[in-house]
């Protein structure tokens, strides 16, 4: 079962550019996920340091399009390329690609997803 928690907070971690309520209760979650949580949540290497951190080994498919006005990117996580019936499958959507790697890795861990 999905923690509607976490849904919700990846949900606003795609939609909106990220503000200092939105990365504390960002680093409150990861904190309760026993990952690094002092990370800056406005990169992609930061946040693909912590899809590592968290689901070492997973597979990280990203599809879109860059542009700084009009980006559009779709992250998906799944434990191996190799599998469809991963039981959880974690994506992400959003106009930059930190923001759709983040709500990917919330998601994911929101289904109580173990490495």
């Amino acid at each position: 079962m999905q923690n509607a928690e976490l849904k919700a907070l990846a949900d606003a971690a795609e939609a909106a550019a990220l503000d200092t309520d939105l990365e504390t209760r960002l680093r409150d979650a990861l904190r309760k996920a026993a990952l690094p949580h002092t990370a800056n949540f406005g990169s992609a290497d930061a946040v693909l340091g912590l899809i590592d951190a968290a689901l070492p080994g997973w597979a990280i498919t990203l599809e879109g399009t860059a542009s700084p006005d009009h980006g559009s990117w779709t992250c998906t996580l799944r434990r191996s390329r190799m599998r469809d019936n991963d039981e959880v499958i974690g994506v992400g959507k959003a106009q930059h690609l930190h923001q759709a790697l983040l709500g990917a890795l919330i998601r994911t861990l929101s289904f109580g997803a173990k490495p």
